[in-house]
C-alpha cells in the first residue's frame, strides 16, 4: 500500500496525534455528513468491447444528460434531510 511520504513529517506527525487524541472525546451524535452521488438516469453504457482496433457501434436512446443529482445529509441516527435536482 502506498502512503504519501508527508505523513512522516514531524509536523504532520503531530497533528495526526493531536486529531487522534481529539477524536476519542468527540460526541459523535452531534457529527453530520453530507453526502453527493449523480445518478444518470439513461442506464447507458459509454464504453463497450469490441474487436482490437475496431470502433463499436450502437443505437441508444437520446438521454444523455438524463442525470440526477442526490444529496442528504446523515447522522449518527440516520438521513436528516435528502434534496434531489433532476437534470444536472
Amino acid at each position: 500500500m502506498l502512503h504519501p511520504n508527508g505523513q512522516k513529517r514531524e509536523d504532520v506527525l503531530i497533528k495526526r496525534q493531536k486529531w487522534q487524541n481529539r477524536q476519542k472525546i468527540l460526541a459523535i451524535d452531534k457529527l453530520v455528513f453530507l453526502d453527493e452521488s449523480s445518478i444518470n438516469l439513461g442506464l447507458i453504457r459509454l464504453y463497450g468491447w469490441g474487436d482490437k482496433h475496431a470502433r463499436v457501434e450502437e443505437y441508444v436512446p437520446d438521454v444523455w444528460f438524463a442525470r440526477t443529482l442526490v444529496i442528504s445529509v446523515l447522522r449518527l441516527s440516520g438521513v436528516c434531510a435528502s434534496l434531489m435536482f433532476r437534470g444536472i
